[in-house]
């Protein structure tokens, strides 16, 4: 974890930002915690206005032809989103327009342009059975970043 001086008025006049209720400017202690063993690599001093963002870790599987989405590690309570999956594949578009499913060597977010996200299903009714594929490429918000 770390600890970050805040002061004392910190979140408004409101005080919804979690700021001391009795006024002042004297600074207040706030930690976050890691859920890793990690290091921070940097230090947040208050005096240059860090930002903090929460973030969700959501991965997708298909389990038993179930579309299952993942949050935060809970593999024990998967949310079922679809059914009939049969294939789940995403991939990489780099900013040359190449498609690939790993990164290349040396690789690294900034040469990512976008992601792309094939599925897969497939149904039956009586003796019709009908298969349909769905390809999507999303935009990485760190993308800009670059």
């Amino acid at each position: 974890f770390f600890t970050m001086a805040l002061p004392s008025n910190f979140g408004g006049s409101g005080n919804q930002g979690g700021g001391n209720q009795g006024g002042g400017n004297s600074p207040q202690n706030h930690q976050i915690e890691r859920v890793d063993s990690g290091q921070w690599e940097n230090t947040y001093e208050i005096e240059r206005n860090p930002r903090i963002y929460v973030m969700e870790e959501r991965y997708y599987r298909v389990r038993d032809g179930i579309l299952e989405l993942v949050v935060n590690g809970d593999e024990d309570n998967p949310l079922r989103v679809a059914a009939g999956i049969v294939r789940l594949e995403a991939r990489y578009v780099l900013a040359d327009n190449t498609v690939v499913e790993e990164l290349p060597e040396g690789a690294s977010w900034r040469d990512i342009r976008s992601i792309e996200i094939e599925v897969e299903s497939r149904a039956a009714r009586g003796l019709e059975e009908s298969n349909r594929v769905l390809t999507s490429r999303y935009f990485p918000r760190n993308v800009l970043s670059r």
